[in-house]
């Protein structure tokens, strides 16, 4: 709406005018290697709104020691760089990545993690914390039963926490995913899309750059979020645009239907006029 609509206002003050607290959740937005483009093949949110097609995975996805070591270092930067403190949300000073590499790398080298300290402090980046893809079998799943060090009431499994960015499915890695959580957008808030669209364009850049990841973990990186905000940004501008070129469409016919009746071209050009410019102050 027009940004001096009352509503439009409300939406505003609540969206911008009141700040991030920190224990306020963000929205989690992912990086992923490994997953193709879904078939939405039968896809009818209207019938099944539950049924978003089916998941494919790329075959050439190889979560080989280098391509660990890429997405260790992409953890690293999310988190120290300063040009991400506008838009990574942050605790304790780096920025809230969830990134499994660091507690899987600890759990590698300890068998175990019991030292907390040890996993945060990255004792274990002067050890070999690389898995060869022969050690995934016997690794991983003792891994996702581990309590994880990042969960202050040390109740959470790393299957739980990482949950959508372990790609284990109990014969191999079918993908990996380092998420990230956003400083200005929530699951919850509904923002305009051009607010929206900052954000993602944002967000986007990052994953653009990946070319690196690319190359060693196969495939190419898709940036998304589950809970459909970056969806509703595009209905929002679906919406917007629908508006617009259904009003002009509506005018012109009436505008035709009013001429043929009456045959009194200034009377409905003026109506015709009038119609639209109420229908733009609406918008």
């Amino acid at each position: 709406m027009n940004e001096n609509h009352p509503l439009q206002k409300s939406f505003t003050i609540l969206n911008e005018q009141f700040p991030t607290a920190d224990d306020d959740v963000g929205l989690k937005v992912y990086y992923v290697w490994g997953i193709d483009e879904v078939d939405r093949t039968g896809v009818n949110r209207l019938l099944e709104p539950s049924y978003y097609g089916k998941a494919a995975f790329f075959p050439e996805f190889d979560f080989n020691p280098q391509c660990q070591m890429e997405l260790l270092g992409l953890c690293d930067r999310l988190k120290t760089d300063p040009k991400y403190n506008d838009l990574i949300k942050r605790k304790d000073g780096l920025g809230l990545t969830y990134c499994f590499l660091e507690e899987l790398a600890a759990f590698k080298v300890k068998g175990n993690l019991d030292d907390c300290d040890y996993v945060k402090t990255g004792g274990w980046r002067n050890e070999t914390w690389q898995l060869d893809p022969s050690e995934f079998a016997t690794i991983i799943p003792d891994f996702l039963k581990q309590k994880t060090c990042y969960d202050e009431t040390q109740m959470e499994t790393i299957g739980s926490r990482y949950q959508n960015e372990i790609g284990w499915d109990g014969l191999d890695m079918q993908f990996a995913v380092v998420s990230v959580e956003s400083l200005h957008l929530d699951p919850w808030g509904v923002n305009g899309q051009d607010y929206t669209r900052h954000e993602y364009d944002q967000f986007d850049d990052i994953g653009i750059k990946q070319v690196q990841i690319n190359e060693a973990c196969g495939g190419v990186v898709i940036m998304t979020d589950l809970d459909e905000k970056f969806v509703f940004m595009n209905n929002q501008a679906i919406y917007a645009n629908s508006a617009i070129t259904s009003a002009a469409y509506g005018v012109a016919i009436a505008f035709v239907a009013l001429l043929l009746s009456t045959r009194v071209f200034h009377c409905e050009f003026l109506i015709s006029f009038l119609v639209e410019i109420m229908t733009s102050a609406a918008n």
